[in-house]
């Protein structure tokens, strides 16, 4: 197989199988989009308010490896009547779970993070997922 189902990671294949082993990096990096779309959701006081503006999946090599995260920028209701327009960060562990969290480093601590951003690094190779996520998300019970 070319990707373990057990880990978040993809195994590269080899040359003669690099389409197929694309087309399951894709495939993989939209799966976890939409999981990651999901769980913010979940957090949601009103997660019915939940609307996804754009869903970003990252890809990056490391040695044998692929590594998954990517970002969901998305539009709620607050706890205030308003409406908050934030991104949420995800990341896909070894063990292939999705965390998503609106922690992040500020100030020399982790603390809450209100706005984080979809900042590529390098290597990084970043690919708009946004339709497929929405269509999915629409098909789900909130």
């Amino acid at each position: 197989a070319l990707m373990s189902p057990t880990f978040g990671h993809a195994r590269d294949a080899g040359a003669s199988q690099n389409r197929t082993f694309m087309e399951d990096v894709q495939s993989k990096s939209v799966g976890y989009a939409i999981q990651a779309a999901s769980i913010t959701r979940s957090y949601m006081l009103d997660p019915t308010s939940f609307t996804v503006l754009q869903a970003v999946a990252v890809t990056k090599r490391e040695k044998n490896w692929i590594v998954f995260k990517g970002c969901i920028r998305y539009l709620a209701s607050n706890s205030f009547g308003g409406k908050i327009q934030r991104w949420q960060n995800y990341w896909v562990l070894g063990n292939g779970r999705v965390q998503s969290y609106h922690w992040g480093w500020t100030e020399g601590s982790w603390s809450p993070s209100y706005d984080l951003s979809c900042d590529a690094s390098k290597n990084d190779v970043q690919t708009d997922v946004t339709a497929e996520v929405k269509d999915a998300i629409s098909k789900q019970q909130p």
